[in-house]
Order: structure tokens, then C-alpha cells, then sequence
């Protein structure tokens, strides 16, 4: 999937411990993310993320991503109820408002 987001700053993890969320943090890298992108000159952020974190899906879309491109989830050698990884994207042309 990270093919079909040619010229992206692709963000590889985001975590954040337990304790720490919904205080801000996970907003507060994807804006240094976004900074380092536009920086770059890259034209999006990219991510993937699997198609059953219901929350961090709602909060990629909170901060302006939108879906790209969609492929099969394959596990390995581990267990998942996820079925599909999904590309998102958010747009790091300056519109005169940050993201």
C-alpha cells in the first residue's frame, strides 16, 4: 500500500502508552509529522492502519486523513480478528490553515 501514496512522508508507528492518551500527544506527533512532511516538500502524510482499530481510525479522521487505497490483511504467525490494512493520507499542501 505504500506505493499508492507516491511523494507521501509516510508515518511508519504511532503509538502512545495507555496512560497518556486522550491528553493530547498522538495530536501533537502528527503535527511535528506533518511539519517534517511539508519541510521535505512532500505532497501527503501516509499511514496504514488496520481496518479493526475502530479508535485510531476516528482519530486519523479527526485530524484530516482520508482513505486512499485499501488491501488484504495476511497474518503471518499471529492472530487478528482484522481483515484488511488501509492506506490513509493527509494532504500537506499549506492552505493558509495548519492541519
Amino acid at each position: 500500500l505504500e506505493n499508492r501514496a507516491p511523494g507521501a512522508w509516510y508515518l511508519n508507528m504511532l503509538a502512545v502508552f495507555p496512560e497518556q492518551r486522550r491528553k493530547g500527544a498522538a495530536a501533537r506527533l502528527v503535527a511535528a509529522a506533518v511539519g517534517r512532511g511539508r519541510a521535505a516538500g512532500a505532497a501527503d502524510l501516509a499511514l496504514i492502519v488496520a481496518d479493526g482499530n475502530a479508535e485510531a481510525r476516528a482519530f486519523y479522521a479527526a485530524q484530516g486523513f482520508r482513505e486512499r487505497a485499501r488491501a488484504p490483511l495476511v497474518p503471518e504467525d499471529w492472530e487478528t480478528g482484522d481483515r484488511e490494512w488501509i492506506l490513509l493520507a493527509l494532504p500537506l499542501a499549506f492552505s493558509g490553515e495548519e492541519a
